[in-house]
């Protein structure tokens, strides 16, 4: 499964502050995941929210999975060595393994501060 897949999943910073959204709707897919964590079945959350489909909620769950999907890689930066200096034996082998990843829209970010490399799975 690709984020590509997931047409019915949108971003708008106009709607919901930008969090993804189902068709546009003010309904995240953190709601619906929520709904089904909390024990609700699709039927019940179709009755609940006349407006949503069946195939909301499957792809509301799928963005959920592929965003669990997130790859973290730590690095070390102590003293005065430097960032890229500390990311360079990481960063390349890092690239490789989630290149399949990125090609599909994740981006690779740097989080000095816990000393991470982040593949966070976003939608271009």
């Amino acid at each position: 499964m690709s984020l590509a897949d997931l047409d019915r999943i949108t971003f708008d910073p106009a709607v919901m502050g930008g969090k993804p959204c189902i068709r546009g709707l003010r309904v995240t897919a953190g709601m619906i995941v929520g709904m089904v964590a909390s024990g609700h079945d699709r039927d019940e959350i179709l009755s609940l929210c006349p407006y949503l489909e069946p195939e909301d909620i499957r792809q509301a769950l799928s963005y959920a999975a592929w965003r669990a999907e997130e790859v973290e890689l730590p690095f070390s930066c102590e003293g005065r060595i430097s960032l890229q200096r500390a990311l360079a034996p990481v960063l390349i082998p890092a690239v490789r393994r989630c290149k399949q990843h990125i090609e599909q829209g994740a981006v690779l970010c740097v989080d000095h501060r816990a000393q991470r490399l982040r593949l966070l799975p976003l939608r271009g």
